[in-house]
């Protein structure tokens, strides 16, 4: 299964920064000479989330060569609600994956599971991958209780939905303690989560489903750096990165780690 690494800009940009750094990612993208993203060719999958009232700006510096993934996408089809954009509207810009009930949004807009289990099967309507991310905070790590929480959400998300087995997923795994602060979870941490979460999903669908059409992703401070280790782990395929998505030359050189 390809590696998968997203590009999660934030509302950290305005428009002249994101077409800037777009340019960037271009210059870097056109330099390999592979299609299908640099070093590895065919191995990988890419995407970039910018802020979404700049996606055609963005898009057109891209011409289609590197896909786009929304930060978030309404739980409810086009129609009377002020505000949202609808997974539909997500696909005439050519996103091909839509992040889903992160952190920051959780704890920011009080989003819960069963509004996060609605933007998945709106996602799965629309033929967007969704992007399901999960992680303990450092209060629940203390407890001890990141299994709980983790198959928690993972349940509350995922649990009877008619999309699957059919549909293509992704979990991105993003302990809340390690957002921002400079400091992945070690690759043991992260092992046991990996298996944690491929004993969750199996249990609710099937290993093969898990095997054919599941990708765990890791994001928390992951950068150049640490990048290789955490790959390494079994289960880990890929990256949702933040910061270091911010410099595009950190985030390729994040790229050229695949084995």
């Amino acid at each position: 299964m390809k590696k998968l690494f997203i590009a999660n800009w934030k509302m950290k940009l305005n428009l002249r920064e994101s077409r800037d750094l777009a340019q960037k990612y271009l210059s870097f993208y056109q330099r390999a000479g592979l299609q299908g993203l640099p070093a590895q060719a065919g191995k990988l999958d890419v995407a970039v989330a910018p802020t979404s009232i700049y996606f055609p700006e963005v898009r057109s510096v891209f011409n289609n060569l590197i896909p786009l993934s929304s930060q978030d996408v309404s739980a409810f089809g086009n129609g009377a609600y002020t505000g949202e954009i609808s997974a539909s509207a997500l696909t005439e810009f050519g996103c091909r994956y839509a992040i889903i009930g992160h952190s920051e949004r959780r704890i920011n807009v009080n989003e819960t599971d069963l509004l996060i289990k609605k933007k998945i099967s709106q996602c799965a309507e629309n033929k967007i991958i969704p992007v399901l991310c999960v992680g303990e905070t450092e209060a629940e790590r203390k407890k001890g209780d990141t299994d709980t929480v983790i198959l928690k959400q993972l349940h509350g998300a995922l649990e009877n939905q008619d999309c699957f087995p059919g549909t293509e997923l992704v979990i991105a795994y993003e302990p809340v303690w390690a957002i921002g602060s400079g400091n992945a979870v070690t690759p043991d941490v992260l092992q046991n989560v990996a298996r944690l979460i491929k004993r969750g999903v199996s249990g609710m669908f099937t290993e093969k489903f898990f095997d054919d059409k599941v990708r765990i992703i890791y994001g928390g401070s992951a950068d150049a750096k640490n990048a290789a280790e955490i790959l390494a782990v079994t289960h880990i395929n890929g990256l949702l990165v933040g910061t270091a998505s911010l410099n595009a030359k950190e985030f390729f050189e994040i790229l050229t780690l695949v084995k």
